[in-house]
């Protein structure tokens, strides 16, 4: 009997067979070393225990429960830990999605874990909190949906560097041009759970001359997003940004939406290519000798590679509360990290909340379902909680298929779907986009490529 219904789902797809693996399974011992010192998670801290240095904790919900799969489906059981996935380019430097990474406040408020997978069925290795790294900046970042030229991307500079534990990816040159049909595969996160490999991907569309992204029939989903793409010669070739659905609806329990692998180059999803990411890194003046011919130097202005407070006090500011850098040791503690405690000058924690005390207007997700409307919800960057389905969470703090029209203005002019959509300021519509709150969002609709949107209208320098 067939009860397959449309289902309200995002972000990626399974073309032909599955073919994703866990690490340890995986018969390509460079993928798993590509897995083990490249690869990185991208995880908000109240899905991390550190109170103990020698054996962080993964302390979250099981896949299965959270997104309301269907009991067959497989990592049913496995964590839903991940937002999103990235790749270590260099000593301190994390390539990912644009959409990934929102503001400089949203990446201090996370952390970037190396070591999230199996070493065998069930088991994580032992994670130490030298696997989990912190946000120094946000080098460089854009998100547009522009006709002619999409790019994601976003470059992490993590609050020290990574090397030599963990190794940057090789990257293709951009003179050696995507080509159609050729074998990727794609390692991180999908839906959040622990690192697995897909090594039976292809280029399904290169589109030749455009430069911003391509097609392939990546078994990915959200949580991919960020996930680093490799060709043949295991070279980064690629972050995955963006494609079909997920999930669809089966008999009232989601399963994974399998689409024929013929038919891949209808759908395909988008890996972003690395020249627009790497050429703004390089062009802001970046020190860095790998990516671009720039080696960093004491007194260049830039804490940067391997540079310490202790080495280079001109560069480096000395790690201390205040400094804007969240190290590990100031969570919780310190004004640095932006993962816990009430922001000031809000309102204090409503009698009817019924979630954890210091999850309450902490900036650490939005808390859904808790009896009372979280303000974290109302800032866009933030990841619904207690909701499955991918559903979005009201302003009565429940949780809802869709965004209640109640939610959405009556001045609003412009599509539904866009009003605080996680998808760049939507200028010019009759009301102002919670999107264009975000410090470093893509603003749209304005004829002057430099205007701002100021309360809801273009406004030119």
């Amino acid at each position: 009997m067939m009860c397959l219904v449309d289902g309200a789902t995002r972000s990626a797809v399974v073309y032909g067979t599955d073919d994703r693996q866990d690490v340890y399974e995986h018969p390509d011992a460079t993928l798993r070393d590509l897995a083990y010192g490249s690869i990185v998670a991208i995880i908000p801290p109240r899905s991390l225990d550190l109170s103990d240095p020698w054996d962080v904790k993964v302390t979250a919900p099981a896949i299965g429960e959270e997104l309301d799969l269907c009991e067959d489906q497989r990592f049913y059981d496995q964590p839903k830990a991940a937002q999103c996935s990235g790749t270590l380019i260099d000593d301190d430097l994390v390539l990912t999605a644009g959409h990934c990474i929102k503001s400089e406040r949203q990446c201090r408020a996370l952390r970037f874990v190396f070591n999230y997978r199996y070493e065998s069925e069930g088991r994580f290795p032992d994670l130490w909190e030298e696997d989990v790294f912190s946000c120094r900046r946000v080098v460089v970042r854009a998100q547009s949906r522009d006709a002619d030229q999409q790019v994601d991307y976003a470059i992490i500079q993590l609050d020290r560097p990574a090397t030599p534990r963990f190794r940057p990816a090789p990257l293709r040159p951009a003179s050696d041009a995507i080509r159609a049909s050729e074998r990727l595969s794609i390692v991180g996160f999908g839906s959040g759970v622990p690192a697995k490999i897909d090594d039976g991907a292809r280029v399904v569309e290169p589109r030749e001359g455009r430069g911003d992204y391509y097609l392939a029939s990546t078994d990915s989903f959200a949580g991919n997003s960020g996930s680093g793409v490799f060709d043949a010669s295991y070279r980064l070739a690629g972050t995955l940004v963006r494609g079909a659905t997920d999930y669809v609806d089966y008999c009232g329990c989601m399963v994974v939406n399998q689409i024929p692998e013929g038919a891949a180059a209808a759908h395909g999803e988008s890996v972003s290519h690395l020249t627009p990411a790497v050429d703004a890194l390089c062009t802001m003046g970046w020190p860095s000798n790998a990516l671009c011919g720039r080696p960093a130097s004491c007194g260049d202005g830039w804490c940067s590679g391997t540079e310490t407070n202790e080495a280079c006090g001109d560069d480096c500011a000395p790690d201390e509360c205040g400094n804007g850098v969240c190290e590990l040791g100031e969570v919780g503690v310190c004004e640095d990290c932006g993962d816990r405690g009430p922001r000031p000058g809000t309102e204090p924690q409503p009698a009817v909340w019924e979630c954890a005390p210091e999850y309450f207007n902490a900036f650490d997700g939005c808390d859904c379902g808790c009896g009372a409307f979280d303000p974290d919800c109302n800032d866009p960057s933030q990841e619904v909680l207690n909701c499955t389905g991918f559903q979005v969470c009201g302003s009565d703090g429940q949780c809802h298929d869709g965004r209640p029209p109640e939610d959405i203005p009556g001045e609003w002019t412009c599509e539904s779907e866009i009003y605080a959509a996680d998808d760049g300021c939507d200028c010019d519509c009759g009301a102002v986009d919670p999107d264009c709150a975000l410090p470093l969002a893509v603003v749209f609709n304005c004829d002057d490529a430099d205007a701002a949107c100021v309360e809801g209208r273009c406004v030119s320098p």
